[in-house]
Parts: structure tokens; C-alpha cells; sequence
């Protein structure tokens, strides 16, 4: 079984990036209309995910420069969907948050996907419903306990 593993992960990874591209293709994204770039869009998941981001927390995170980062959520800051505060600690230092707007936008497209997912696991059988959960659950305790 161990030699089969690498064979066994690569199917696994090539299965679910033909499944991301199925999904993608089904129905109309959300991510099409939504004006924009890249960066921004991290930016977007990060600040939502770690409310009270600094933009030297993202500037690390992404491995650029301070001042590209700072463009980046001026960008955001002017189209609403993030704001600056002082920290209540250290004055110096300015935490980003996610506005409802931001929010609501990454939950857009976190229930598009959602909606597909839910379509296609909507065709197993409560057996393979509970294997799969299981998996997914124990995924889940591994990747808390890693710095991925």
C-alpha cells in the first residue's frame, strides 16, 4: 500500500481539479462579475478570514512590498468593502476589517460553490454521504493541527 500512495494522492488531486473545472463550467460564477484583480481578492479573503489583518500581516502573507499592499486596500478601502481602524492598543498600527459588503461578497461566492457541491452530493447514497463526511471531517482535524 505504501508504494501505491503517491499514484492513490495524484488521483485524488487530478480528480479534484477536474471537479473544481466541471463545477465552474455548470453554471454562471459569480467570481465573473466581480470587478476585481486578483491581489484584491485575496486581500478580500484574507482580511475576511483574519478580521483585524494589518497590512503588514498581508504585505508577509503575500510576499510583496508594503506600499504595493497599501495600494491594494486603498483600492478596496474606495469601493467599500474594507475599512481601516487604529488598533486600541498600539495607535500606530491600522487593523482591517471586511465591511458587510465584503462579507457579503465572499459568502456569494463561497455559497455559489456551495450550491454546485451541494447538487452533486445531493446522487450519493447515505453510505457514501457518511464515508465521505468522515474523510472530510478528518481532513479538517489535520489541516487545524498543520501550518499549511
Amino acid at each position: 500500500m505504501a508504494a501505491e500512495r503517491p499514484r492513490i494522492i495524484e488521483e485524488i488531486l487530478s480528480a479534484q481539479h477536474v471537479l473544481g473545472q466541471l463545477l465552474a463550467q455548470r453554471g454562471h460564477s459569480p467570481l465573473l462579475d466581480i470587478h476585481l484583480t486578483m491581489q484584491q481578492l485575496k486581500a478580500l479573503l484574507v482580511i475576511t478570514t483574519r478580521h483585524g489583518a494589518t497590512g503588514q500581516e498581508l504585505a508577509a502573507s503575500f510576499g510583496v512590498s508594503l506600499a504595493t499592499v497599501t495600494g491594494i486596500v486603498d483600492r478596496l478601502v474606495a469601493q467599500g468593502l474594507v475599512e481601516r481602524h487604529e488598533d486600541q492598543r498600539d495607535r500606530r498600527v491600522r487593523r482591517l476589517t471586511p465591511t458587510d459588503s465584503g462579507v457579503r461578497l465572499i459568502e456569494k461566492l463561497r455559497d455559489a460553490n456551495s450550491a454546485g457541491m451541494r447538487q452533486l452530493l445531493e446522487h450519493l447514497d447515505g453510505e457514501e454521504l457518511a464515508a465521505l463526511s468522515a474523510l472530510i471531517l478528518r481532513l479538517t482535524d489535520i489541516a487545524q493541527g498543520l501550518e499549511i
